[in-house]
């Protein structure tokens, strides 16, 4: 151990370590340079070359929104072919209406006279698949 001395109770002032310049690079202006020497032809940046607008004119609500037209009455479209009215609670409906038609007689005669229909179709769409994948309706 260290000999006892008064000095040795006081806190020693530390110095910090000297840094190392800092690097700058032997072609720092010239980039600065060839920089500056690009900027300036096709700035588009900073303040406007615009006048401005009063104060008092500023954007006011809902003056972007468009303008409607004015309205107008509607009229349909097929107001001249309405269909009939519905009849009343108290109106009796018409009763005894018969038809001379014969709907046997009339079907029968309609399938005799009418062509026959095709048997359906059965194809594939795969080589060795079975026919019925799907069926063409003629």
């Amino acid at each position: 151990m260290g000999e006892e001395s008064i000095y040795n109770l006081l806190p020693s002032v530390q110095q910090p370590e000297a840094k190392n310049p800092r690097y700058r690079s032997v072609f720092h202006e010239a980039a600065k340079d060839e920089l500056k020497q690009r900027k300036t032809a096709s700035k588009t940046m900073g303040p406007a070359k615009v006048s401005l607008d009063e104060t008092t004119n500023f954007m006011k609500k809902r003056a972007k929104e468009p303008v409607l037209p004015e309205k107008t009455a509607y009229a349909r479209p097929n107001a001249d072919q309405k269909r009939p009215p519905v009849p009343l609670r108290d109106e009796k409906p018409v009763m005894g209406l018969t038809s001379n038609k014969n709907f046997i007689h009339t079907n029968a005669v309609e399938n005799i006279m009418s062509s026959s229909k095709k048997p359906n179709q059965n194809m594939s769409t795969h080589r060795g698949a079975p026919p019925t994948i799907f069926r063409i309706q003629v």
